[in-house]
């Protein structure tokens, strides 16, 4: 109540103030005018202020959103798939090109080959081709039809060994006339017979198929795993030596091995490689040793299986395979 009674008492006060000073006095026109023209000028200067940053937002809204919309496109587009490169890369015997009019020209050492190319080999011919990072060779009386997206063995017999410090498009695809052979980073033989497809995996997966009939084949240590395409499509699986006869006719189109200069290391994973085998050492030592040794000389036209010895003569290494066909490599014993 007191608080409101000295309320009422100030009021009153201000009010007889007010009454004493009485009407206020007009500003000149002139002041007026000024002040009016400097507050304008302030106003439009809080506008412009207040667009621009209206406009740099928006501005920056949009920029961060097409950087958002580029990185994306980025990380959503595929780089283009690299073409397709075909090229021989040793030749023995007799050997052609065969021409879409039927025609047939010799093939040549490096020759570029173009997709749909179809390659054939004599009697006592053998072929080695790179097919993308794909190795490979092809037996006497074959003919294979090389297209962008699969190989068609016609006939004959393929050996195909992936490469896989050569990355590619994706996996090799055969079509014979009995079945379809899918790679899943291997090893393998395909041969077409008459009235079967034999296909024979020593490293790594196939994928098998004919008709509705369907397997997957893999390769164990020590062993080949073999598939028959029987004539009503079945599959028929057999175990088999992953080396031997049935694979050294693959050593008649390697392109060798280029001794001089290289480290034993790199000869033995060449020798193993081409021959079907798995590399070991019988010590850290023997491994340090064969990686440290510089080898000299040419091993002509000896095979990977034949080389081993002699290479290893030049060494203070030594090798023996075993029953599970493994190349052991030991220190030599020289007292």
């Amino acid at each position: 109540m007191d608080r409101q009674r000295q309320t009422e008492r100030e009021e009153q006060d201000i009010a007889r103030l007010l009454r004493i000073a009485g009407k206020r006095e007009e500003l000149p026109t002139t002041l007026q005018q000024r002040w009016e023209t400097q507050f304008r000028a302030e106003l439009n200067n809080v506008l412009d202020r207040r667009r621009q940053r209206r406009r740099r937002f928006i501005l920056g809204v949009c920029a961060s959103a097409a950087s958002a919309v580029l990185a994306l496109g980025i990380l959503l587009q595929r780089p283009a798939p690299a073409p397709l490169q075909i090229q021989v890369s040793q030749l023995r015997g007799e050997h052609a090109l065969r021409q879409p009019d039927g025609s047939a020209t010799p093939l040549r050492p490096q020759q570029q080959l173009a997709p749909d190319s179809v390659v054939e080999t004599g009697a006592d011919g053998h072929v080695a081709l790179t097919y993308g990072h794909y190795d490979l060779r092809l037996n006497r009386a074959t003919q294979v039809a090389l297209q962008a997206d699969r190989i068609r063995l016609l006939a004959g017999e393929i050996y195909v060994s992936g490469q896989p410090d050569r990355p590619g498009p994706g996996a090799l695809r055969i079509d014979t006339v009995h079945g379809v052979i899918r790679d899943i980073g291997t090893q393998f033989l395909v041969t077409v017979l008459a009235q079967r497809t034999v296909t024979t995996v020593r490293r790594g997966a196939l994928l098998i198929s004919s008709g509705t009939a369907e397997l997957r084949a893999a390769a164990q240590p020590g062993s080949a795993q073999r598939v028959v395409i029987e004539p009503q499509g079945h599959l028929l699986e057999t175990q088999t030596t992953p080396s031997g006869p049935d694979w050294r006719w693959i050593y008649d189109s390697s392109p060798g091995f280029t001794l001089e200069g290289r480290s034993a290391y790199d000869f033995l994973q060449w020798s193993v490689t081409e021959s079907g085998l798995r590399l070991e050492f019988a010590t850290q030592s023997a491994e340090i040793h064969a990686r440290t040794t510089v080898l000299h000389g040419d091993i002509a036209r000896l095979d990977p299986e034949q080389a081993v010895d002699p290479v290893l003569a030049a060494t203070d290494l030594s090798a023996r395979r075993t029953a599970d066909n493994r190349l052991l490599v030991s220190l030599a014993d020289r007292s």
